[in-house]
């Protein structure tokens, strides 16, 4: 991640109550969901707030959307027989974000990897970032029910939810 605005946000342009709410997470083990519409502007807060955590000093691990997003990384990781080491490479990072999560079907070797890196992140108090459309019972739909629940549930424990809806 590097330290410039990726998006070319404006902050003034993003709802101030949000943006605040968003900015204000200190770091430690809980992670940060923004959940709500397109144009909610999760993103863009969620961006500013990785900015922000990279001048800091963290380490992170950006998944951006879904041309850029997790499952099409691990493909090609796995696709190079990288898939492990590359997880676990991820999983060392400070803390991860997972832009628009839930807005695809992940095959199921993307959602056993999924699954298994956010378990190392949350068993390793390092907190995730997630920005989604849909609430838990949407991102069950997408997965298998041994995986969807527990990964839920386990987003639940481990993550505040702001909810973006206006």
């Amino acid at each position: 991640m590097s330290p410039e605005n990726p998006l070319g946000t404006d902050p003034k342009r993003l709802p101030p109550e949000l943006l605040e709410r968003v900015l204000a997470w200190k770091p430690g083990p809980r992670g940060l969901i923004l959940r709500g519409p397109t144009r909610a502007c999760k993103t863009r807060c969620m961006f500013l707030l990785m900015e922000k955590l990279h001048r800091e000093g963290m380490r992170l691990a950006v998944f951006h959307g879904v041309e850029r997003g997790f499952a099409h990384h691990y493909v090609i990781e796995s696709g190079l027989f990288h898939g492990e080491q590359w997880l676990a490479q991820v999983a060392k990072k400070d803390a991860v974000l997972f832009d628009d999560l839930g807005k695809w079907k992940l095959t199921d070797g993307n959602e056993a990897a999924l699954s298994l890196l956010i378990e190392e992140l949350v068993s390793s108090l390092k907190p995730v970032f997630i920005t989604t459309n849909s609430g838990g019972k949407g991102l069950k739909d997408r997965m298998t029910l041994d995986r969807g629940d527990p990964l839920v549930e386990r987003l639940r424990e481990f993550c505040d939810m702001i909810d973006c809806r206006k």
